[in-house]
Parts: C-alpha cells; structure tokens; sequence
C-alpha cells in the first residue's frame, strides 16, 4: 500500500491547534478504507486516494459539526482525548492507540482480524474549548 497522505484544511476557525491521529488502511471485499480511531471516523472507496478523499470529507464535516455545535471539546473528550487549556491556548491529545485498542472494540477487530497499514498523520482542530 503506498503511504496516505492526508490533508485537511479548516476553515471559519479563528486559532488552530496541532494535534495527531492514526489513520489505519485496510481492503475488506475490495473496499479500501481509511480509519481513524481518535474519531472513530471512516472514509472508504474503490482505492486508496477515494477512500483517502472520502475521509477528508467525513474528517472536515465532522470537526465542522461539531464546531457548529459548540460540542467539540465534550465530544473529544468523550473519545478518550484529554483537552486542556493553558496561557499559550488549547492542547488536544489523542488517547494512546494501545489504550484504543483495549477500550474500542472496531480497532481491536481491524487490529486481530485485518491486514492494515497504521500511520500517524498530524492534523489541525480549532482551538475552541
């Protein structure tokens, strides 16, 4: 499988915080999907770069709902990410991908049932909690 290169730009975000997600590749029935447990959020198609498209597209409409909705911060937290803040702004960390895989029954199923690829790719959220 050749390397995913994912990019996401946010738009209408006055601040923006460097973060990381893994994004896990795999093919299941000629399928190629994109995986990202942090957010537990799929992109999918016929091959690598419309799965990679499409996750682009769930990625942005998913931080943009979630934006809109004022509930970025609880729903992060609620995926086992820790949000603080300080005097320099917003940090986000992600849970540990080991810790993922104990607690997320879909990633310890990709991980013990699946040939998958896992790259960690940095990305940017809005700073707003």
């Amino acid at each position: 499988m050749a390397k995913v290169n994912f990019a996401a730009k946010l738009k209408n975000s006055k601040a923006i915080v460097d973060t990381h997600l893994s994004l896990l590749s795999f093919v299941e029935n000629d399928i190629h999907y994109l995986y990202s447990p942090e957010l537990d959020i799929y992109g999918y198609g016929q091959n690598e770069t419309q799965a990679r498209d499409s996750f682009t597209t769930t990625f942005k409409a998913t931080i943009s709902y979630m934006v809109n909705k004022r509930t970025l911060t609880e729903e992060l937290k609620t995926l086992g990410w820790t949000v603080k803040k300080n005097k320099k702004g917003v940090l986000y960390t992600p849970p540990l991908f080991s810790n993922l895989i104990e607690e997320n029954e879909e990633v310890r199923n990709i991980v013990n049932t699946k040939v998958y690829t896992k790259y960690n790719h940095a990305v940017q959220l809005p700073a707003v909690a």
